[in-house]
């Protein structure tokens, strides 16, 4: 992406095109709405990095525009258009989503550095997400290998069970990989951010075990 794609959204048509032109001769793909409803439509519809709206317009304003529209795009950059005499309304829809806000008359030179921000962050952002799938993709299965029909039905089941709420056992010969089953499992489940706790069952004495694994309160043991 080399630039962000921008929604502009005023009830005011002059504005509205003489803003979209002056994005558009700077290599800004551009485009317009006059109403929030026609704005929400379009945003649903198109990919959209950074909505510019005004404050006061039909239907509802723009702060609480801005807290919807956050809730819904939390990846939509807002800015908000004010008056000079509306800065405060400004700052309170930054509190509710908005990234930054303009006032009028709007400030060609301003309103393109903070597009060139906003855009830097969009592509730092895809970038991390770039990154993030890869190594999501080359830890699926941790330390596990193989590609033969076996292991194959084994990263199958390991999916299957990552998905599953149930509690899953592992059986198999000394060395065959259960515990890299099992980090596998925890990696691509819901608990991953978690911890995976290891217990070696075999050495602990079987009178104790019970506490161990569940745990005993203080002075249950003489």
């Amino acid at each position: 992406m080399n630039q962000p794609r921008v929604l502009i959204l005023d009830d005011e048509e002059n504005i509205r095109k003489s803003l979209s032109t002056f994005l558009k001769l700077r290599d800004y793909e551009a485009d317009t709405a006059a109403l929030p409803s026609e704005a929400r439509k379009k945003l649903r519809e198109g990919d959209f990095q950074v909505l510019i709206s005004d404050v006061r317009m039909p239907e509802m304003d723009g702060i609480r525009l801005a807290e919807e529209l956050h809730r819904e795009f939390p990846g939509l950059t807002i800015l908000i258009v004010t008056a000079y005499g509306n800065v405060r309304d400004a700052v309170q829809a930054m509190k509710k989503g908005a990234y930054d806000y303009l006032t009028k008359p709007l400030d060609g030179d301003e309103l393109l550095i903070i597009l060139e921000r906003v855009g830097k962050n969009c592509r730092m952002m895809e970038e991390i997400q770039a990154l993030r799938r890869r190594l999501n993709s080359e830890a699926a299965h941790e330390d596990l290998v193989g590609e033969s029909e076996g292991m194959r039905r084994v990263y199958e089941l390991i999916e299957i069970s990552a998905r599953s709420e149930y509690s899953v056992l592992i059986t198999g010969e000394t060395g065959t990989g259960k515990e890299l089953v099992a980090r596998a499992i925890h990696h691509n489940s819901s608990r991953k951010e978690g911890p995976l706790v290891t217990v070696n069952c075999g050495a602990l004495p079987e009178n104790l075990m019970e506490s161990e694994l569940f745990g005993h309160l203080k002075g249950s043991f003489t």
